[in-house]
């Protein structure tokens, strides 16, 4: 892991050396780039590597607090008319900095996915083998990319060829529909080019590419873009089946193995792990989301907590659920040596920077100001399960045995029992499509808290998603008065137009031929 990581270190590095005049001047960049760059196999991976770097501007901090600050799991010490305040709220506009910074991070590796795609084919000294998987690679990072894209602003420019640059050409909307076709041609290829295992811990395979796929048809399904939902849903279910039954993936009995703030090195190249933006402690790309989780007094270096859990939802947990022990921090040492704890019961009490847990997450306590190292998870073995539940449930109108197994199974490892065996925490043998559907949602937003899923979760569930947001926005605390930041500072009440971000104002200026969503014309 340590060696993919400094190779895409390196990699960046070379490719991005034209955005420095004072080095190389950008015409020689181009040519370094396309018609000279692109000789032998090593500069194929060199390239497709800068694309994976990328990904980590594009779905790092910014792209948590769009996806997290908008769901109940969680919310940020800033005022309402702050960039990260107007997430919280969901009252944000197209001048708001996370909407512009998202929307134009994501086609960076968009770009460079593309440059791997048009100049691959061109190189003689590479086998088969490796320009199929490379190329697969490509699709995968472009099409995790676009995927993000039309989720969040829905109608976005579909651009295929590094020849243009969104930020630089006028390029028309492309509509949602036909983005979604593209995706699905896109990773049906990386899926069959791909191979089963990776090369290195930190690339795509087949069962990125197919668990990736089978989320695009779950949500293509339910976005009022899909030619045929049950199909759509029967599709998912498939491929979900693959790579369960692929036998590369598995739960990790013990969530302390992958999540735990001393033993997460070791657990990061788990199996259970199926797709993770990389990160180094020393040097970029590094996971800048940690500095935002983090705060200050806590005994690492330039925490902000910007971030922090909702309170009501940290009630969700129950008290021996092994997600919120490791899922949140709730006690730790000063630099002084004395000892904060979080009390829930006593908030204003507590002398806590904020009323409401620390979200260890991405806490990195290796960092030594350098970086943080903890990687980016995008895709792992538990989402799959709770994701192939859905696709039953959707496919069939009610869920089965094996759809509930799915959920039992990860209930059972948050609760310290053997996955595959009965628990005191599994669900009922038999249950209606409405009762399994609300539970289904609630085990995803537990599982999968601060892993960039809540408000894609919401779109597949947004009569759920709605509650919940709404809910937790107007949550009292009895007896619990002048609280800070437990819950968003302001009533919420979601629309039709909460379902869509704008295409941020500055783009619209650039851009001659791009229109503004009809949501927010």
């Amino acid at each position: 892991m340590k060696y993919l990581k400094s190779i895409i270190l390196i990699s960046l590095a070379i490719l991005l050396l034209g955005s420095c005049e004072d080095y190389l001047k950008q015409e020689t960049f181009s040519d370094l780039t396309t018609a000279n760059f692109y000789q032998k196999e090593s500069d194929a991976i060199a390239g497709i590597y800068a694309a994976y770097a990328q990904l980590n501007g594009a779905m790092g901090a910014r792209y948590h607090f769009m996806i997290e600050l908008t769901g109940d799991g969680v919310t940020t010490k800033r005022p309402n008319n702050h960039r990260r305040g107007e997430m919280d709220i969901h009252d944000f506009g197209t001048d708001n900095q996370i909407v512009r910074d998202v929307y134009i991070r994501t086609y960076e590796p968009i770009l460079n996915a593309n440059s791997v795609l048009d100049n691959t084919d061109n190189i003689i000294d590479i086998s088969e083998s490796a320009r199929a998987m490379i190329k697969g690679e490509a699709r995968f990072v472009r099409s995790l990319s676009y995927f993000n894209l039309v989720r969040i602003y829905q109608h976005v420019p579909l651009v295929t060829s590094a020849k243009l640059d969104v930020n630089e050409l006028n390029v028309a909307k492309t509509n949602a529909d036909e983005i979604y076709d593209f995706l699905i041609q896109d990773l049906t290829q990386a899926a069959t080019d791909m191979p089963v295992q990776a090369p290195e811990f930190g690339r795509a395979s087949k069962g990125a590419a197919q668990a990736l796929l089978a989320k695009v048809y779950l949500t293509r399904a339910k976005s009022g873009f899909s030619p045929n939902p049950a199909d759509d849903y029967s599709s998912a279910a498939t491929l979900l089946s693959e790579v369960i039954n692929s036998g590369v993936y598995d739960l990790n009995p013990d969530l302390r193995n992958l999540y735990g703030l001393e033993d997460w090195p070791s657990g990061e190249t788990d199996n259970e792990w199926i797709f993770t933006i990389q990160a180094m402690s020393d040097g970029a790309p590094n996971n800048d989301v940690s500095y935002h989780a983090a705060p200050p007094d806590l005994p690492l270096p330039n925490g902000w907590h910007n971030y922090h859990g909702e309170a009501p939802f940290y009630l969700e947990y129950d008290s021996v659920d092994a997600r919120r022990e490791v899922f949140y921090i709730t006690e730790y040492i000063l630099p002084t040596g004395d000892t904060l704890i979080f009390d829930i019961n006593d908030m204003a009490g507590d002398d806590w920077d904020k009323d409401g847990p620390v979200l260890s997450r991405y806490v990195d306590i290796f960092d030594n100001g350098g970086g943080v190292g903890r990687d980016i998870q995008v895709l792992k073995y538990s989402d799959v399960l709770l994701l192939y539940a859905e696709a039953i449930l959707e496919r069939d109108g009610a869920p089965n045995a094996e759809a509930i197994n799915m959920v039992n199974m990860v209930r059972r490892r948050a609760h310290d029992y053997d996955p595959s065996a009965t628990s005191p925490y599994d669900l009922p043998a038999s249950m209606s499509y409405d009762d399994f559907r609300k539970e289904l949602y609630m085990e995803r937003r537990k599982e999968l808290l601060f892993e960039g899923h809540a408000f894609m979760d919401g779109l597949r569930f947004w009569d759920l998603f709605k509650e919940a947001v709404e809910a937790s926005s107007r949550y009292v605390f009895p007896g619990q008065d002048n609280l800070i930041n437990a819950v968003p500072k302001a009533e919420i009440n979601l629309t039709d137009r909460s379902k869509v971000f704008p295409i941020p104002g500055e783009a619209l200026v650039t851009n001659p031929l791009l229109t503004q969503h009809e949501l927010w014309d």
